[in-house]
């Protein structure tokens, strides 16, 4: 196998593994727990940890611009499943189907 060969499966590899845990790194709380408990909600595959100035802890980060953005992306995701789901649950309620229209006007305006 050439070198180039060996690169692009090693880059495959890598990306196919960084979906789910940026969904593990979403689904646990993401952005607001990771300079908390970035080792349980960060993956070193996703995140950097640098110490602190004071030594009593970490500021974590995300490695690349492009990481950020598929975070982003499942993030959107996530939210714009979630708010269909309220929508249909809202429609499935005869005194809610006023609510449910203007979810319905609101996200066509978005």
């Amino acid at each position: 196998m050439s070198e180039r060969g060996h690169y692009n499966g090693t880059l495959k590899t890598y990306l196919v593994a960084i979906d789910p845990e940026i969904t593990r790194f979403i689904a646990r709380g993401g952005l607001q727990a990771v300079d908390t408990s970035a080792p349980q909600h960060a993956s070193d595959r996703i995140a950097i940890m640098h110490p602190s100035p004071t030594g009593h802890g970490c500021v974590t980060r995300i490695y690349t611009r492009w990481i950020a953005h598929r975070v982003f992306e499942q993030a959107k995701k996530k939210s714009e499943l979630q708010c269909f789901e309220l929508y249909q649950h809202l429609t499935r309620q005869d005194k809610l189907r006023t609510s449910a229209g203007w979810l319905f006007e609101g996200y066509v305006h978005d």
